[in-house]
């Protein structure tokens, strides 16, 4: 594998955007900034062609690393994906602070090395380095190190349950949120609201598409390679694992728990209709179940998830699951793709369309 296709390989652990300079016009300009990493070295995204076409050198030390793992690509979760990349956020906010009262900067001692390419010779950090660039003379300690001044928004993931489409939907959603880093914002919402607020009905409650929902999902859990199996009864009342879910504030925390509660309605077919079935999923999560299982009782927790699916209906979802990304919203688990395609500024969807199909007269209906 090439340096080249090996860096292409790294997961995106941050994307934050800033201004900087045209190199034509001199003129400034908002510019992406986007980070990649193995878990030990975090890098741009840019680094690849300043290497071919701006003469910038790959840090040895960095090459020297890749050669002992024989070039293999990084095997990152989620949560180590986000750990990393809080890390660094952190130690941007705090130099930058020191930076405005004229403070002694505070140095790295995060676990990254982490490289920052200029137009003459790349700048390391990391918990062994003094800050020295590749000729070995010394440069200025986190100087190409910046916080981030507009943070890209989590995608908002609203579910159900209920929905088998939203449990593998979710089983995709946290790669695919790093892939352009993003955070995944789980949002529970009560599906029988949003049917009942645009008039709609659940697949399930229509018997020939019953059966064959069932068979579709479970051929599509097939291909992705996760467990599927039904719960004990569908449709089920699914308030109080929504609930729990509203209850967690922490991000990661109801990650884990929205992981937990997925697997064990459609992962297994044990079901979480019941506290002693909620309470199985919640421990498996690590978090405290008879607090949580308590905490869903309350008028401010099940207000919540009642105002969780009044934002979605208003946001102009229909169905679960919904993503709502900067604004737009793709529904189903087949608009995945459009929604890579979204996030990485490539929607073929353009206004002048949108706008003709919606003026678009009807001239049937049916009664």
């Amino acid at each position: 594998m090439s340096v080249a296709a090996w860096l292409g390989t790294g997961a995106v652990s941050s994307a934050t955007s800033g201004r900087a300079d045209d190199g034509l016009t001199g003129e400034k300009h908002i510019a992406l900034n986007v980070m990649r990493t193995d878990g030990t070295w975090s890098w741009p995204a840019t680094l690849a062609h300043d290497g071919e076409h701006q003469g910038v050198g790959i840090p040895e030390e960095m090459l020297q690393h890749r050669r002992a793992r024989e070039w293999r690509g990084p095997v990152l979760s989620h949560e180590e994906l986000v750990a990393l990349s809080d890390e660094v956020f952190k130690f941007a906010r705090s130099l930058n602070k020191k930076r405005r009262q004229g403070a002694a900067e505070p140095r790295w001692g995060g676990r990254l090395r982490i490289v920052s390419a200029d137009a003459e010779s790349p700048v390391l950090l990391g918990p062994d380095s003094r800050g020295h660039d590749s000729s070995g003379s010394q440069s200025r300690q986190g100087r190409r190190v910046e916080s981030p001044r507009m943070a890209l928004a989590p995608l908002r993931f609203c579910f159900d349950y209920l929905s088998p489409y939203a449990y593998l939907a979710w089983t995709r959603m946290p790669a695919l949120a790093a892939r352009h880093g993003r955070r995944v914002e789980p949002v529970p919402v009560l599906l029988a609201g949003v049917l009942n607020a645009t008039g709609n009905i659940g697949p399930a409650e229509v018997p020939a598409k019953r059966g064959y929902i069932f068979k579709h999902t479970f051929r599509i859990a097939h291909e992705l390679g996760v467990p599927f199996g039904p719960p004990p009864s569908h449709p089920f009342v699914p308030l109080l694992p929504l609930r729990v879910t509203a209850a967690v504030d922490d991000l990661d925390a109801r990650s884990r728990l929205v992981s937990a509660l997925f697997a064990q309605v459609w992962g297994g077919g044990h079901g979480a209709e019941t506290p002693e079935q909620v309470a199985v999923a919640i421990q498996a999560a690590g978090l405290d179940a008879p607090s949580l299982l308590a905490a869903a009782q309350r008028q401010d927790i099940k207000d919540r998830v009642r105002r969780n699916t009044d934002e979605a209906i208003a946001a102009g979802a229909f169905g679960v699951p919904t993503v709502i990304a900067d604004g737009e919203l793709f529904f189903g688990l087949d608009s995945l793709g459009h929604l890579e395609l979204f996030l990485r500024g490539e929607d073929p969807l353009k206004s002048e369309f949108l706008e003709r199909w919606k003026n678009l007269p009807a001239t049937a209906s049916r009664r």
